[in-house]
């Protein structure tokens, strides 16, 4: 089995090794590195690209890491990025895909999405209001 390689982002010290603790015991993953979250952090990832970032800080989530992310996207379109703060029961993952510009490919898209949401339960559906 390919092992899928993760660089990890923290600088909560206890959180970041119960996360290396948890990826390197797992069979399906290498742990290129635990990197500081710096200005120089999307010029190595340029340079050694992982398939999985994970930040794992809740202070790195609460803004810097939003536009970094979207830096990252914008640069490494074909990486999947974690976001896992200690202090919260969520895991957000982004990641970005290039779709053909149709109309029709954006409307399946959009539904695609939604089915997934849907069956995930994510998404609230309104109920119909009875006149």
């Amino acid at each position: 089995m390919k092992k899928r390689s993760v660089v990890l982002v923290s600088k909560q010290h206890i959180w970041g090794e119960s996360l290396e603790f948890l990826l390197t015991k797992t069979d399906a993953f290498e742990l290129v590195g635990w990197w500081e979250y710096d200005e120089n952090l999307l010029e190595r990832l340029k340079d050694c690209p992982p398939e999985i970032l994970v930040i794992a800080d809740d202070e790195l989530l609460q803004g810097p890491a939003v536009c970094l992310t979207a830096e990252i996207l914008a640069e490494l379109s074909d990486l999947i990025i974690l976001h896992a703060g200690p202090s919260s029961s969520e895991l957000r993952i982004f990641t970005s895909q290039t779709l053909p510009a149709h109309q029709s490919d954006l409307i399946a898209a959009l539904l695609d999405l939604r089915m997934h949401a849907l069956s995930a339960g994510h998404v609230n559906v309104l109920k119909e209001e009875k006149d």
